[in-house]
């Protein structure tokens, strides 16, 4: 093999981790490789760096019906992505995955006065 090869090879990691990528991008001068996708928590892997392993007690207030098919086993806690929670005082919110494992433990938009519960607009 030849370091500027765009040849596409498996690569395998201290921790076992497997993915595939081109020879030239690992072997590029001047530039940091950053190596192995899941340890560099550029891609999730399920019992590795997603948000259920990193973070449970977050991810169990993870909303089961209203985020579809994501799951806390696909995302990570650096995620922008934002998902339905049910907070321990029982309101559901949506808020982005890192801004969740950021702020306070037990914290909920609506009992710390930043969101106010929408009401139904009576029209008579």
């Amino acid at each position: 093999m030849i370091a500027n090869s765009n040849k596409r090879v498996w690569w395998k990691c201290k921790e076992g981790h497997e993915w595939s990528g081109l020879i030239v991008n690992r072997a590029r001068k001047g530039k940091a490789d950053p190596g192995c996708p899941y340890c560099s928590g550029r891609k999730v892997l399920a019992g590795c760096n997603d948000l259920a392993t990193t973070h449970p007690g977050i991810a169990a207030m993870w909303h089961p019906r209203m985020n579809k098919r994501l799951k806390p086993t696909g995302v990570q806690a650096i995620s922008r992505k934002p998902v339905w929670r049910r907070g321990e005082c029982g309101h559901v919110y949506q808020m982005a995955v890192r801004d969740r494992v950021r702020a306070r433990p037990g914290y909920c938009p609506y009992c710390s006065g930043r969101k106010r519960p929408e009401r139904p607009i009576r029209l008579d």
